[in-house]
């Protein structure tokens, strides 16, 4: 696992993943509903929107860093195991949006293994106060040697997030 460092995003991320995160959940309710494996409970929104957030953080990161790439589609009726970003140079990213107070990290155990699934790097972006969130690359193959835990909805590979220290605006080091 490599921190990549923290960030601040533009405010208006947020917005724009509210509303992609309810277009989603309407158009792909026939995917996550109670009668399939991917059911997300009343929290389907909620998730959707954390991991539309993620993906528009890192998009951000990237063109802020002028870093080439392509990405999936944010919404579409059917979701496609395909990778989320694309890099210039050829490393195919899946991104996974991290609650501030979560303590873990978790990849989904069945989408993971899929063989079509087709990913070098989980890049997860736990998101923190004021628009900023923290960046955090680990590739494929390391998830294989993560704990696999039953969650709440699926079964998931898992691992602690580690420790950082950081300076805040003020210079003072705290650690997350």
């Amino acid at each position: 696992m490599t921190y990549k460092g923290t960030f601040r995003y533009p405010k208006i991320l947020e917005s724009v993943a509210r509303e992609l995160a309810e277009l989603r959940s309407k158009l792909s309710a026939d995917v996550y509903n109670a009668n399939t494996e991917k059911y997300r409970g009343d929290k389907e929104v909620e998730v959707s929107y954390l991991g539309i957030l993620a993906e528009l953080v890192a998009q951000n990161y990237l063109i802020e860093s002028e870093i080439p790439f392509t990405s999936a589609n944010l919404v579409d009726t059917k979701p496609l195991p395909e990778p989320d970003i694309i890099l210039k140079s050829g490393e195919k990213l899946d991104v996974k949006g991290v609650k501030a107070t979560a303590t873990q990290f978790w990849v989904n155990h069945k989408a993971h293994l899929n063989s079509s699934k087709d990913c070098d790097f989980y890049w997860f972006v736990k998101l923190r106060a004021n628009c900023t969130a923290s960046h955090f690359l680990v590739p494929h193959g390391d998830i294989d040697e993560w704990q696999i835990r039953e969650l709440r909805y699926t079964k998931a590979f898992v691992n602690n997030i580690v420790r950082i220290k950081q300076e805040n605006e003020n210079n003072r080091v705290y650690a997350s």
